[in-house]
């Protein structure tokens, strides 16, 4: 099972900052626009809306293998499976310098991540009303939180990989260009089969590796044979 469009938009989504008063979350408020009125524009799965959100979990994943003895360094590898557009990942490349890969079987993410992050903005936009060359709310906007980049930093690190196969984890082990030290699943193993979780048990036993699991919010190791 992956999740699809629809599925990212359910689960994620912030409104438009408020550039003045710096209230995150809340609708966003222009008092020389529209007369005042509170407008909404509703981001959904875009890197700037989630940007806080994910650098939270990669701190709390950091604290949780420091508080395990066994800390995140720079020569680690990581496989992050259902990371979607390799956003955590990239954001511990940033903070400890490792390197990571993320596979992501969603054939929303595949077809995305190479694309501009502005598109979805412009999504946004409209669905509120509005348009991004208006001059008004719309335009600001999109000047506001334009300019993302691409929906992966790294999309050839973004693969669409089960791991079942030999052939399967090597591409993902050539993606990285070397061996991986840990894997770990992000917010998917809770809707995974039975089935499914023990190809990634297999992976990892295979590779000599750790398995860990966010599963909503929370991080828990999981006991390989």
């Amino acid at each position: 099972m992956a999740y699809e469009k629809a599925d990212f938009y359910a689960m994620y989504g912030v409104y438009a900052i408020d550039p003045v008063t710096r209230h995150r979350f809340a609708n966003f408020r222009s008092p020389d626009i529209q007369g005042g009125q509170p407008i909404t524009c509703r981001l959904h799965y875009h890197p700037v809306a989630l940007k806080e959100s994910m650098q939270n979990k990669a701190i709390r994943l950091k604290d949780y293998f420091i508080a395990n003895a066994v800390p995140l360094v720079p020569a680690d590898s990581l496989i992050i499976v259902g990371g979607a557009f390799g956003w955590l990942g990239e954001m511990l490349e940033d903070r400890i310098g490792l390197e990571a890969c993320t596979t992501d079987l969603s054939q929303y993410v595949q077809d995305n991540k190479s694309l501009s992050a502005d598109d979805e903005l412009i999504e946004s936009i409209e669905a509120a009303g509005n348009t991004h060359t208006d001059g008004g709310v719309g335009q600001f906007l999109y000047n506001k939180f334009r300019n993302a980049g691409r929906r992966s930093r790294s999309p050839e690190r973004v693969l669409q990989e089960d791991l079942a196969s030999p052939a399967s984890r090597k591409r993902l082990r050539d993606a990285l260009a070397r061996k991986p030290t840990r894997m770990i699943t992000e917010e998917v193993w809770q809707i995974l089969t039975d089935t499914e979780k023990n190809v990634y048990r297999t992976a990892a036993t295979n590779w000599g590796i750790t398995l860990t699991h966010i599963i909503e919010g929370t991080i828990v190791d999981e006991v390989l044979p």
